[in-house]
Parts: structure tokens; C-alpha cells; sequence
């Protein structure tokens, strides 16, 4: 596992998360969950998803970090640690 992430405001990033060895299967009341709490992070943290998608091996999120004072304030990493 990599260790925390360190972002930079006001730029977009791509962001993946895989499993090992083992399919990424969601049932759709688990993807509706994900999709929930993701909405929650991003809400709470200030960072804007532009786009997300799954995949059967892992999952791609695109992001946009907006200027630092909202993010900081916040504590500025929540969002890399649900992922």
C-alpha cells in the first residue's frame, strides 16, 4: 500500500484503486452504496469528482481539488484515505 497522498490544490487528478488477485464485483445496492458515500467524501472534503468508473479488477475516479483553504480547513486528506 502507498503511503498517503500528497495533492496539490486547484488541479485535477486521476486516481485508481485495484484489488489483488481478486475480481472487484459489486452487487448494485453495493455500487449505489459506493456511489453514496463517495458523493458524501467528496461533499465533506470539498473535492469535485468529475467522473468515476468501475471496472471488474478495480476503479477510476477523476478529480478536481479545489484552492487549499476549504480542503485544509477540513483536514485536507480525507478523500485519500477512503481510498
Amino acid at each position: 500500500m502507498r503511503a498517503l497522498c500528497n495533492f496539490k490544490p486547484d488541479r485535477c487528478y486521476h486516481l485508481i484503486s485495484r484489488i489483488a488477485n481478486r475480481a472487484f464485483y459489486l452487487t448494485d445496492e453495493e455500487r449505489t452504496r459506493f456511489v453514496e458515500r463517495l458523493w458524501r467524501v467528496a461533499k465533506f472534503s470539498g473535492i469535485e469528482v468529475l467522473a468515476y468508473c468501475f471496472m471488474s479488477t478495480h476503479f477510476h475516479l477523476l478529480v478536481h481539488l479545489p484552492e487549499a483553504p476549504e480542503l485544509r480547513a477540513k483536514g485536507g486528506r480525507p478523500f485519500c484515505r477512503f481510498f
